[in-house]
């Protein structure tokens, strides 16, 4: 939501949207456009935006500083090996707690859980 504040649009605005069924409310706060198909790797994209929710995704990518994917999770995104990341995976300056909010997807079984790592700078290997 701080993204569509800073380009004017009310969480009224937003309700409304999603109520009509221009948006889809993935999480609180983190919406997408209808009708965009679905992205298996939607719920890394949440965790990546839940880190810092301010940040346009093309801030983020041009100041990779604020978090990068790592570890299983980045070979799981660019299909390197036979991986199958079960935990999000950042690397970033600093100390972050986040809690991860609910799958993007499916419903998860009622035992699933789904975990995320916050590595500090200089633990990539």
């Amino acid at each position: 939501m701080p993204q569509a504040r800073g380009l004017g649009v009310t969480p009224a605005q937003l309700a409304r949207l999603a109520e009509h069924g221009a948006l889809a409310r993935l999480q609180h706060g983190v919406y997408v456009v209808a009708g965009v198909p679905f992205d298996r790797h939607r719920g890394l994209q949440l965790a990546w935006l839940s880190l810092d929710p301010r940040p346009t995704a093309y801030e983020r990518l041009v100041s990779p500083e604020l978090a990068v994917v790592s570890h299983e999770s980045a070979a799981a995104l660019h299909g390197i090996g036979n991986l199958d990341a079960d935990v999000y995976e950042f690397t970033l300056e600093g100390h972050r707690t986040v809690r991860p909010g609910p799958s993007p997807g499916p419903p998860a079984p009622a035992n699933a859980q789904r975990d995320l790592t916050v590595n500090p700078p200089g633990m990539l290997g």
